[in-house]
């Protein structure tokens, strides 16, 4: 399989306004890209956009939301064209015991890390194959591998983004599109922000070069660093050496005792994320009970 040529390509990164989303746009818009950058935040997407310059656009996207994420895509098709790669990157992590995490911060979770992964690839799937070329990249996680206590929905949700992928990834087969995995380990964004740091922390930077060099590889998983992906050693252990395992090197640690004064301001964001789950629930509940 040829790599993706990404000059004058339509790239589309969601969640694309801060953290890794925001460094991915501007290593693609590097690359000759016209890069669309989805986010929550309108006027995150818009300034990051702007920043960037070199044609690259910023729109309003839920990717919780298939009436949003649907206006969206035909927003850029209108404006910017048909889509040659999509990054599938938003995503939120709230931190600390599972019992003591409210149900609608759950559901926001799965919302945006798995559904909204599922979402954007069943919207955008039809056109790249039927021009039978294209290519998505999932981010997933470090932990959608191998599990960490303290942060038990958002692994739930990345080890579905990495099994989805691998089944999509087969479905794919011979469509001349293709699909990639990307597992980050800690990176220094918002969203890791108040953990207790046992060990290297990567930067949105270098993720993005690993996002980026999917393009050209087509490689179906990448780990980001890449001795990381030794830990899938890790994940074939049984939980009974496993999870001792973990604990000796500190693997857990980082996930435990959340300083949680350094979370205020992506803790806020969370609530508002919880806020839309719940209203989004009440409205599928009305609308199945409608009919």
């Amino acid at each position: 399989m040829s790599k993706t040529d990404l000059d004058g390509a339509v790239v589309v990164i969601t969640g694309g306004g801060r953290g890794i989303g925001r460094a991915t746009a501007s290593a693609f818009a590097d690359r000759g890209a016209r890069v669309v950058i989805g986010d929550l935040d309108e006027q995150v997407a818009r300034q990051a956009a702007n920043d960037i310059g070199r044609s690259a656009h910023g729109f309003a996207l839920d990717v919780a939301s298939r009436e949003s994420y649907t206006s969206f895509l035909e927003t850029v098709k209108r404006e910017v064209g048909p889509i040659d790669v999509l990054v599938n990157n938003a995503g939120i992590m709230p931190a600390g015991a599972f019992a003591d995490t409210t149900l609608e911060l759950v559901r926001a979770t799965i919302d945006v890390n798995l559904w909204g992964v599922m979402l954007g690839c069943h919207l955008v799937l039809p056109d790249m194959m039927s021009r039978g070329h294209g290519h998505i990249i999932n981010v997933a996680s470090l932990l959608g591998r191998v599990a960490g206590g303290g942060v038990a929905a958002y692994c739930g949700t990345k080890f579905g983004v990495f099994g989805f992928t691998d089944a999509l990834q087969q479905d794919l087969r011979c469509s001349g599109v293709t699909a990639t995995v990307v597992l980050p380990g800690v990176v220094r964004t918002e969203l890791s922000s108040g953990l207790n740091d046992q060990g290297p922390v990567a930067e949105p930077a270098d993720v993005a070069a690993a996002i980026v060099r999917a393009c050209d590889t087509r490689a179906k998983e990448l780990n980001v660093p890449k001795w990381s992906g030794s830990m899938r050693l890790m994940a074939a252990l049984t939980p009974r050496l496993r999870h001792p395992i973990l604990h000796k090197i500190g693997y857990d640690r980082a996930l435990h005792g959340i300083r949680a004064e350094k979370r205020t301001g992506y803790s806020a964001r969370l609530d508002t994320a919880a806020s839309r789950a719940v209203v989004a629930t009440s409205r599928s509940r009305s609308n199945h009970e409608s009919h």
